[in-house]
């Protein structure tokens, strides 16, 4: 029974990941099970350093499987897996994922850095003062040089000239703007209207934006109530750049 109840998890996994696949007629590299579209090209079809091969069927069932918190009834879930699989989103050292903790401004300037598929090196300068230098052997670049590309690129902006207030949490309007500079989106048409009303000058104009390019598809909650000022969790983060990636 205990050999029984694991392949009957990886079979209910499998058949959702099916499920969500119906439709999209794009078969995996040496697997004939019909897959949806893993292009790792961004929006902006800036030049990356990831491979032009998105990751197979094993990696994203194994990506799944690893979070203990991720439930297939997870609203984020196909998203979260997606983005695992590629290795621009991980867990925690106790197996979860915790997609409703909050985000801070530094992990999310290396997860734009990762999905955009931006090179990163020490020759990338922070101009922030608040923002500590990468002394971990394993990611030295983290955060500042993450940082430091985001601000080059001009996808995220300081408090001040001088501060970035790295462990602030980012808020929901914070990411769909860095997600919209990112991709450098057109001007929607003059008669527009998002799913949601004018929130204030500096987001609206690039939430806007991005829900005429369907990067708010999947959000839970989008609407006229939709609170914009409350902190992104890492679910909202996951759909906002599974679909940068997609669209």
């Amino acid at each position: 029974m205990r050999r029984v109840m694991p392949l009957i998890m990886l079979i209910s996994v499998l058949a959702l990941l099916l499920l969500a696949a119906a439709g999209c007629g794009e078969e995996n590299e040496g697997t004939q099970i019909t897959m949806p579209t893993l292009s790792t090209t961004p929006a902006s079809q800036a030049t990356t350093t990831t491979s032009s091969a998105g990751p197979g069927i094993s990696d994203i069932i194994g990506a799944v499987l690893q979070f203990a918190d991720v439930a297939s009834s997870n609203p984020y879930f196909k998203q979260i897996a997606d983005l695992a699989a590629r290795e621009i989103i991980s867990g925690f050292a106790d197996g979860t994922f915790r997609a409703d903790s909050p985000v801070t401004r530094q992990q999310f300037a290396k997860m734009i850095v990762k999905t955009m598929g931006y090179p990163v090196s020490e020759a990338d300068v922070c101009p922030f003062v608040d923002v500590p230098k990468g002394d971990n052997i394993l990611e030295p670049f983290y955060p500042d040089n993450y940082v430091a590309v985001c601000a080059a690129r001009g996808i995220t902006e300081g408090k001040t000239p001088t501060e970035f207030a790295p462990n602030d949490n980012i808020t929901r309007a914070q990411l769909i703007t860095m997600v919209a500079r990112a991709a450098n989106l057109a001007e929607p048409p003059g008669d527009y209207s998002p799913p949601f009303d004018e929130f204030d000058d500096i987001h609206y104009p690039l939430a806007r934006k991005a829900a005429h390019a369907e990067l708010l598809t999947g959000l839970q909650g989008m609407g006229p109530g939709y609170d914009f000022f409350l902190p992104a969790t890492r679910g909202e983060v996951a759909v906002l750049l599974y679909n940068l990636l997609h669209s």
